[in-house]
Parts: C-alpha cells; sequence; structure tokens
C-alpha cells in the first residue's frame, strides 16, 4: 500500500479499467471549419480579445448551419493559434478565404450559457 503524508493510505479501487476517484480532464472535441465562399461568417464574440469565444453565430453567414455554437472557443485561423493576437492582427486571417478555423467548446462558457 502507498503511503502518502506519512500515514498508510488504501489505493484507489478500478472501475471499468479506470481509477475510481481520478477526474481525466477530458478535452472537447475540435470543431475544424474550412470557408472558401466569399462573405462574413456573421460570428459574433463574446470580446475583441484573447479568449475569442463565440456570443452567436447569425443566420445567414458563412458559418450558420455549420455546428458552431455560443460557448466555442476560437482556437487557430490558418493553423495559426489565436490566444496572443489582437483583434486586429485575427480579422484579416478571419477575412481570407479559403480559410480554416478550428473551434473547442469552452467548458466555463458553456456552464455559463446554461445558467451552471
Amino acid at each position: 500500500l502507498p503511503v502518502i503524508g506519512g500515514r498508510l493510505e488504501e489505493p484507489l479501487p478500478v472501475i471499468g479499467g479506470r481509477l475510481a476517484g481520478l477526474e481525466e480532464a477530458e478535452e472537447e472535441p475540435v470543431l475544424t471549419l474550412t470557408f472558401v465562399e466569399a462573405g462574413s461568417l456573421k460570428v459574433e464574440f463574446q470580446q475583441t480579445a484573447a479568449p475569442y469565444i463565440v456570443e452567436e453565430v447569425h443566420e445567414g453567414g458563412l458559418a450558420w448551419g455549420r455546428g458552431l455554437e455560443p460557448g466555442h472557443r476560437l482556437i487557430s485561423v490558418a493553423g495559426q493559434a489565436v490566444d496572443d493576437l489582437e483583434w486586429s492582427q485575427l480579422v484579416p486571417l478571419l477575412q481570407r478565404r479559403p480559410v480554416t478555423v478550428a473551434f473547442r467548446m469552452d467548458p466555463a462558457a458553456q456552464a455559463a450559457l446554461s445558467g451552471g
């Protein structure tokens, strides 16, 4: 039995091949979208600074109906991470065509949106 802090500890039980009592930090899946058409994505972000979290996806934009939802966090544009980019650097990247963007659901933003 392992000793932690000078006292004898019981090992964690294994349930379903995983240690019980330990929460795994599961990353949300990445949503990758490529836009080739000219026009606006019509994506509204919560703020014009990182982290760039989607506030709303407006009907009629290129991003409409593509699986993008409020709470998604923009993680890269054209393979370039965006967390260190200023808004003025990000906008021209999003306007290029073709452009591939990647989003991941932000758990904190998702909880806030659902009232949790």
